[in-house]
């Protein structure tokens, strides 16, 4: 089989996953929703529930976006591994969603990570990567630059795995240290709770990332 067809054919057998995250995506919406709806009696939203939930969103559509490109450029455990995420990010980001919803909160926040002092940005082991943010505001933890994104786009093979698992770390790092932050100081106990869930299945990954970038014989990206 050639090159074109393998990859045809790889693409094929992934269309199902196409339709499961848009499924998944809507159920997750509906749920936070339904979440939110029945704990009327419950505290309202502080600014780390909202921020969190707009820029835990966002930061999740990048991190979609990255194991996207992972489905047809990847190596098949680097391609399994993203699959993972894909489903789950896609869920976390319909449950967040939701939420700001019921909220009456915009999907986007105006001024990302404000609600997150900056002395956090500061934490061992997290970095912060320029992104195509809004004049004034605080880039989130983790986030790929642009440029980085579009060399991603063009590789393949061994290469694409060595950068796709080295910004995924990071990526990873850096919303790791979003959800650490809102476990202690949301107000919601909701989003306090989903903050830790989020935060398991990301050390869970990351584990696997720089596993698999130990087998291609590579290292972490250096901090910036």
């Amino acid at each position: 089989m050639t090159d074109a067809a393998t990859s045809r054919a790889r693409l094929r057998r992934r269309l199902p996953t196409v339709l499961e995250i848009a499924l998944a995506i809507a159920l997750a919406f509906v749920l936070g929703r339904l979440t939110v709806g029945s704990s009327s009696s419950s505290p309202r939203p502080g600014a780390v529930d909202v921020g969190f939930s707009q820029d835990m969103a966002v930061h999740h559509e990048q991190a979609v976006l990255m194991a996207g490109l992972a489905q047809t450029r990847g190596g098949s455990a680097v391609a399994a591994l993203a699959d993972a995420i894909l489903t789950t990010q896609s869920q976390e980001i319909g449950l967040t969603r939701g939420w700001l919803k019921v909220w009456g909160k915009a999907a986007t926040n105006a001024h990302p990570m404000a609600w997150m002092p900056a002395a956090a940005n500061s934490m061992p082991g997290m970095t912060m990567a320029p992104a195509e943010l809004p004049a004034g505001s605080t880039a989130m933890p983790g986030m790929a630059s642009p440029a980085q994104l579009g060399r991603l786009a063009h590789l393949t093979g061994r290469r694409f795995d060595v950068l796709f698992l080295q910004l995924m770390i990071r990526h990873h790092q850096g919303g790791l240290q979003m959800c650490r932050f809102t476990e202690t100081h949301a107000t919601l106990a909701l989003v306090r709770d989903a903050a830790r869930s989020m935060a398991f299945e990301q050390v869970q990954d990351l584990a696997q990332l720089r596993a698999l970038l130990a087998a291609d014989g590579a290292a972490p990206l250096p901090a910036p």
